[in-house]
């Protein structure tokens, strides 16, 4: 290989081929030219908005290949031009091809133009920003008679740093994952346009290396010519000059915790997806902490023999002119081997002291355990004194690279630009050291009101455990520090009510009732000939059985419809547990072998990717679970039979449900009617939204849980969808009008 290239490079040093005019050389690096900051949209053409019902068709004309009038995208563009407008919050439930999407962005780029205010629009997935980007942006710009500047911003870490990647350049010793990752960049480099991590497909061992490259703020400046082709600083450049700043909940809440620090300023923003605000929002405001990345931060310190950045640090330490120190070299490595043993001992002992309160749920691999920082016993009191010992140990050691450092920087004009390169690293780690001592600070030692658990798996407890700390509300946070200081927040999903009201969202997120604007657009859709809706009645109550009763029982059912539909069926489980059961139970029983069958956290690959492999196959059976709930969009024949095994309640005592209706009831209120049912039907109607995505699908769809019929809470669940045609039996009478109905 190396004669190879050798051969390649003497080739081509003797035609002397001209660069390509996109590619510019900086530092010995192939970069593409020019890089797009902004994208702007224009036509000629001119009309002002409010729109007339001529100007509209026009609209629509221009924007889709096939004509038709959508009214429902109508009504949505003149509510989300309203709220702006009139300066007032709103909430907008946008059904399944209403076109949402522009039914926002149109009304935007018209009030930015006029008004000149920017205008945030925050996604849950990286899919849907891609898609405004790529599709709708593009879409946008052939309807516009005005130039509007748009820039996609993500979070500081999504960015490559340039100065860090050459530096590493000159790491010797690499693995074979840094070097691949290197190449697959250098390539890379040549075609970005934002130097966004996200268009890398980078392995597990690429994304240990893109740690060392990505950007962060750095203590030494980098010199002018970095920071001119700085992708951050050019994204960021660009933000303060767009109309519209497509961005992700997380980076908005980034924004408002540091009180406008990331984002330009900005009054108005459309949040999309927005039933995950709620749930980002929880975790943005607490804390989680797992072994696999404590481990990776610990190590990337090392000990000395390791040649890592306490090797580094040494190495700086040396070239000053220090005579004296009173903490050396073998104290820092003890120190080092101390804080991994005490790591592995504090994860261990988190992983033993959810093992004792398991008692009541065996058979389970995959589980969640409640913590309070009240919790005795020998194991809760065993945990508290591992996290002091281990935090006091984090605490010497930070005390310890400080000390250095300060005596370094005594020095520093002395210090090259690689030896500035590895100082920044070290104070890096400083910093990610501090916060996970703060983490553990609060989990465990600190008193606080935040709801606290442990998952874990129990096949593999220390290397699979995460210990989380959320609010248990985030509605009072949000309303202070966002509603109450944005002149209009649009928030827009498919599923925004319960029983055709927003109280429970609002109430949620902290949006007071009596002032934001309430519009709910149904899917142009006819649901009713499209859909139709199977109860079996021969299966057990699910709450009356055992998990493998009923997991038998769903087995034949599903063979049954399978064998029917022949395949092309998506079936949602609520637990892993269940959903592992179910697909051991149909490759033991051999009656579907010529069905390929694909199961979440069985086969492997992501979401996007499980569900790519089951649109390639005729008869593919998809079983899938949490996220496959929502966001996955299989349109056409490759989706005909939608199976919900079970109404998605959450378990009673899954700690963030128990801490949410603990509060309820402390209140005086309906832990079931005011949380668990509400959330459950928000979630069934996004499992419902998978079947139908185009006006042309045509699908059945089985609920297994007899509840559905058999309880009066059940009508919630039916009258949170469209209208459909509703059928009960036996499995036998159900099957046999599958086939006529899908022809």
């Amino acid at each position: 290989m190396q004669q190879l290239l050798d051969e390649l490079l003497i080739k081509k040093d003797k035609k002397q081929d001209k660069l390509p005019e996109t590619i510019e050389i900086f530092y010995d690096i192939a970069l593409r030219k020019n890089q797009i900051e902004s994208r702007e949209v224009a036509t000629e053409s001119d009309f002002s908005y409010p729109l007339t019902e001529e100007e509209k068709t026009d609209v629509v004309k221009q924007g889709f290949d096939v004509f038709e009038k959508r009214s429902g995208q109508f009504k949505m563009m003149d509510t989300v031009y309203q709220a702006l407008q009139s300066q007032r919050h709103a909430l907008i439930e946008a059904g399944t091809g209403v076109g949402k999407s522009l039914g926002y962005l149109l009304p935007m780029a018209y009030f930015t133009k006029i008004h000149k205010h920017p205008i945030v629009v925050s996604t849950h997935t990286i899919q849907l920003q891609e898609q405004i980007l790529k599709k709708e942006i593009p879409l946008l710009a052939s309807i516009l008679p005005f130039r509007i500047r748009t820039v996609l911003l993500k979070g500081r870490n999504h960015y490559l740093s340039l100065e860090k990647f050459y530096q590493t350049l000159m790491d010797e010793n690499d693995n074979y994952d840094t070097t691949l990752t290197k190449m697959q960049i250098l390539v890379w480099l040549t075609e970005t346009e934002t130097g966004d991590k996200d268009e890398l497909n980078l392995s597990s061992g690429g994304l240990i290396y893109w740690n060392k490259i990505k950007n962060e703020t750095t203590v030494n400046s980098q010199n002018q010519q970095w920071q001119e082709r700085d992708f951050y600083i050019k994204a960021k450049r660009a933000a303060h000059d767009a109309d519209i700043i497509i961005t992700n909940h997380s980076l908005l809440l980034s924004d408002i915790k540091g009180d406008g620090s990331i984002l330009p300023k900005f009054e108005y923003v459309v949040i999309d997806e927005g039933h995950h605000l709620e749930k980002v929002a929880g975790q943005f405001f607490g804390d989680s902490l797992d072994y696999l990345s404590t481990r990776l931060l610990v190590g990337q310190f090392g000990v000395f023999e390791q040649k890592q950045l306490l090797y580094e640090l040494e190495k700086l330490l040396s070239q000053t002119t220090v005579k004296k120190l009173n903490f050396h070299t073998s104290e820092m490595n003890q120190l080092v081997i101390d804080i991994n043993y005490e790591m592995d001992e504090f994860f261990k002992m988190i992983a033993l002291f959810a093992k004792t309160k398991l008692s009541n749920k065996k058979g389970f691999n995959r589980v969640k355990v409640r913590y309070a920082h009240s919790d005795g016993g020998k194991e809760g009191n065993g945990l508290k004194h591992c996290a002091e010992r281990f935090s006091f140990l984090l605490k010497d050691l930070h005390a310890k690279i400080s000390e250095r450092l300060d005596l370094i920087n005594n020095d520093s004009e002395s210090l090259s630009k690689e030896q500035q390169y590895k100082l920044d690293e070290i104070y890096l780690f400083l910093k990610e050291l501090s916060e996970l001592r703060d983490i553990i600070m609060n989990c465990f030692i600190k008193e606080s009101k935040d709801v606290k658990w442990i998952e874990m798996d129990t096949r593999s407890p220390q290397n699979v455990t995460t210990f989380i700390a959320q609010p248990a509300s985030v509605a009072a946070s949000l309303k202070k520090f966002f509603f109450q200081k944005k002149k209009a927040v649009i928030l827009t999903s498919a599923t925004l009510t319960v029983n055709n009201s927003f109280d429970y969202m609002m109430k949620e997120i902290g949006m007071d009732s009596d002032s934001p604007i309430q519009m709910t657009i149904p899917s142009p859709f006819e649901y009713n000939k499209q859909v139709q809706l199977f109860i079996p009645e021969d299966l057990p109550e699910v709450n009356t059985v055992t998990l493998d009763d009923y997991v038998i029982a769903i087995t034949e059912h599903i063979i049954t419809i399978a064998e029917a539909t022949k395949g092309r069926m998506l079936i949602l489980f609520t637990a892993y547990d269940m959903l592992k059961k179910t697909y051991e139970l149909i490759k033991e029983s051999g009656f579907l072998d010529e069905f390929v069958l694909i199961a979440q956290g069985i086969t492997s690959g992501s979401r996007t990717r499980l569900t790519r492999n089951f649109q390639r196959y005729d008869k593919a059976i998809l079983l899938g679970t949490s996220s496959f709930w929502e966001g996955v969009d299989i349109p056409g024949e490759d989706l005909s039979c939608l199976v919900i095994v079970r109404l998605p309640f959450s378990p009673p005592d899954e700690p963030l449900t128990e801490a949410k209706c603990q509060l309820i009831e402390q209140g005086g209120g309906n832990p079931f009617s005011e949380y668990s049912l509400p959330e459950a039907i928000l979630r069934f109607k996004q499992g419902f939204g998978r079947l139908i995505r185009t006006e042309n699908d045509r699908g059945v769809m089985f609920v297994f849980d007899k509840r559905i019929i058999t309880t009066k809470y059940g009508k919630a669940f039916l009258q949170s969808i469209p209208s459909v045609p509703i059928k009960k039996g036996t499995i036998d009478e159900l099957v046999l009008r599958i086939q006529p109905w899908l022809k």
